[in-house]
């Protein structure tokens, strides 16, 4: 049985990002790593880095019908993935300790901090969903009964042939018109999820939003917080500075290029 890490790279803006998690990724985990780009300059920066990081890159077409087509492509990984148990982790992480538990169960997925279903931005979130089919109104109606842990799919890991993430990507797409419809897709579905685990925060961190005390094992900078916020600038910037000394993937040439934050720091 073999267990991999899959990142998706949608666009170069994101390129330091996915240096640094990638880089932080390797003092936690010697195994297989795939990249999966759907751009060149993505997968141009990804092969200049794929040797130092021990990469496998691939090239993949994305779900382009809607302007949120980057959502709707997460939820294609699970068909392209090569390994038998998946860690997904989203470009603006990085990984600070042991995350192998999350391979155990068939579906593995994370609470955003201490967030739950019927706090105010989370419950706004879900009743968009309302009115999209008669299945997805039920979800919601769930969902808004009582209190449950809010989801994040920055992280989250599946066994492979797990059938319900075919009707996370069918939800994915039905309630395109809504932001982070991946999320909330998940959000909705998951307690229909047979043999899923929701896991802490630990597992998924923010340095803004988090109140959890326990040493995070994969830190989520969730956008732009990674520099732009100091709580996160604190944890990000020195594993940056690491991978500009040794010149991962030739960042010392060109950090701050697309990552207008960084550009505004250097």
């Amino acid at each position: 049985m073999t267990d991999g890490v899959v990142y998706l790279f949608t666009g170069p803006r994101f390129a330091e990002r996915m240096i640094v998690a990638q880089y932080s990724l390797r003092k936690h985990w010697d195994g297989p790593v795939t990249v999966f780009c759907t751009e060149d300059d993505s997968e141009q920066i990804m092969r200049g880095a794929a040797e130092t990081l021990r990469l496998d890159v691939q090239r993949k077409e994305p779900f382009k019908i809607h302007r949120h087509s980057s959502y709707i492509t997460k939820t294609l990984i699970p068909t392209w993935t090569p390994y038998d148990r998946t860690l997904f982790l989203d470009g603006d992480t990085t990984v600070h300790g042991d995350f192998q538990p999350l391979f155990e169960p068939p579906l593995a997925i994370t609470q955003f901090c201490d967030w739950q279903s019927q706090g105010r931005k989370i419950s706004g979130r879900i009743n968009r969903w309302k009115g999209i089919t008669p299945a997805l109104t039920t979800m919601v109606d769930e969902q808004l009964s009582k209190s449950y842990p809010a989801i994040n799919t920055g992280v989250f890991a599946w066994h492979h042939g797990y059938e319900m993430l075919a009707t996370w990507h069918a939800m994915t797409v039905a309630g395109a018109a809504n932001t982070m419809t991946d999320e909330l897709a998940m959000q909705l579905l998951f307690l229909s999820c047979p043999g899923h685990k929701v896991f802490s925060d630990t597992y998924n961190w923010s340095p803004i939003y988090s109140t959890s005390k326990a040493p995070p094992v994969i830190v989520h900078y969730h956008g732009d917080k990674h520099v732009r916020k100091e709580k996160g600038k604190a944890i990000w910037w020195p594993i940056f500075e690491e991978c500009r000394e040794q010149n991962i993937g030739g960042i010392a040439e060109w950090a701050g290029k697309w990552d207008k934050y960084v550009r505004r720091v250097l």
